[in-house]
């Protein structure tokens, strides 16, 4: 059987593309059950916090996030970054969070880590957003990438669950790979870095 995968969309309906996210998981979730997942997932609730993950992937062996980013890139393109693998968290901490939330899913890995919860594997599906600001209802750009965004979570999710690398996938065009780097730039440059 393979390990359960929690899937959860992080957002604030109230903020526009912010809650493309949300969107983006109720309707893999709905793919789910009309029997369109190459995996069985669980929905975790309606997040509003990256924090709030340390509840929702408690005894999962893996995971996938769904969010809405702030790359720079064309509003509506995905995205897609391992942010642990085996256990190992992959993505570097910065001040810069390339999602809409400021701690950022990877500062809530490391925290379920030092904590013992979180799952061995975890990844994000990023659907790049145009507006923020306060009120409802997604952007054209944005709403137009979800059902497309729902298909590549699903993806994750049944590569994931399988173990399978992604590291010569081809997510296709309007997608791109969000990889983090493998060395930490402070390190690097040799500067101390405070855990």
């Amino acid at each position: 059987m393979p390990p359960l995968v929690v899937v959860a969309g992080i957002g604030n309906p109230m903020r526009h593309d912010d809650g493309a996210g949300l969107l983006v998981a109720e309707r893999a979730a709905e793919l789910e059950v009309q029997g369109q997942a190459p995996v069985a997932i669980a929905l975790a609730p309606p997040v509003g916090d990256p924090l709030d993950l340390l509840w929702s992937w408690d005894g999962a062996e893996a995971a996938v996030i769904a969010d809405a980013t702030r790359s720079g890139s064309a509003p509506g393109t995905l995205s897609f970054a391992w942010i642990a693998r085996d256990g190992e968290c992959q993505a570097v901490l910065s001040t810069k969070a390339p999602t809409s939330h400021g701690f950022g899913v990877a500062g809530a890995y490391r925290v379920a880590r030092a904590v013992g919860r979180g799952p061995r594997q975890l990844a994000v599906v990023g659907i790049e957003g145009l507006d923020f600001s306060q009120g409802e209802g997604l952007t054209a750009p944005v709403a137009a990438a979800v059902p497309a965004a729902a298909r590549l979570l699903l993806h994750v999710a049944g590569r994931v669950a399988n173990h399978t690398s992604t590291e010569r996938w081809h997510l296709g065009q309007g997608f791109h790979d969000v990889r983090a780097p493998r060395t930490d730039p402070m390190e690097a440059r040799g500067r101390k870095k405070y855990r």
